[in-house]
């Protein structure tokens, strides 16, 4: 900073959490299985029709693991989101096919089941397959706009690694904090918002 090298500090880690990289990579690793878990579902669906027996995979788009994730999850990022938004219509084709694939194989059109099939894996999981790598560069773009804020007490400069700056306002109500353990991680007093009353966490003079 300004021609001087000062410690940077990982909040994340400091106080015991996964850092921010290790939880995109953990991200990035469980959409790589879910991926891998529709590719599964297709292959699946082609040995039930080969093999002439009852599919028991889900057929519910709502009701495979991605789509239990997908519709419960949330994220701050308009690129993302976006990136999410165009998962919807590929993913409900591919699990639309079981039920009709089903019923042609039951009509004894075999041909006719792998010919449906072929199509949402040319298509559509080749649609998904690309989302999905969308959405590991975006995180991982995400990871690199890293916020460090820089804390200076007396002749002592360092800077905290953080995911975002959520407001700068005074705090009422402080006091030392009521657990022991709680300045072996730097917390050492405790606020209160103004405005909402809620509890805040502060790392008044911590020793790093």
């Amino acid at each position: 900073m300004r021609g001087s090298v000062i410690p940077l500090i990982d909040l994340r880690t400091y106080t015991g959490q996964r850092s921010g990289t290790q939880e995109i990579e953990d991200f990035c690793s469980l959409r790589d299985q879910r991926l891998a878990d529709h590719q599964g579902w297709i292959t699946e669906l082609k040995a039930s029709v080969d093999e002439e027996r009852e599919f028991k995979l889900a057929t519910d788009p709502h009701k495979c693991a991605f789509g239990k994730w997908y519709d419960s999850y949330q994220s701050d990022s308009r690129m993302l989101n976006a990136i999410l938004k165009k998962f919807d219509a590929p993913h409900k084709i591919i699990h639309g096919i079981a039920e009709k694939v089903t019923q042609l194989v039951h009509d004894g059109k075999v041909d006719e089941g792998h010919d449906l099939i072929d199509c949402p894996e040319k298509n559509e999981l080749t649609i998904m397959v690309g989302l999905f790598a969308d959405i590991k560069t975006a995180m991982r773009e995400t990871s690199r706009r890293r916020i460090a804020m820089v804390l200076e007490n007396g002749n002592q400069t360092i800077a905290l690694d953080i995911d975002e700056v959520v407001a700068v306002e005074s705090l009422g109500n402080i006091e030392d904090a009521p657990r022991s353990d709680s300045k072996a991680i730097g917390i050492s007093r405790i606020g209160r918002r103004k405005k909402d009353d809620e509890l805040v966490l502060l790392m008044e003079n911590a020793e790093f």
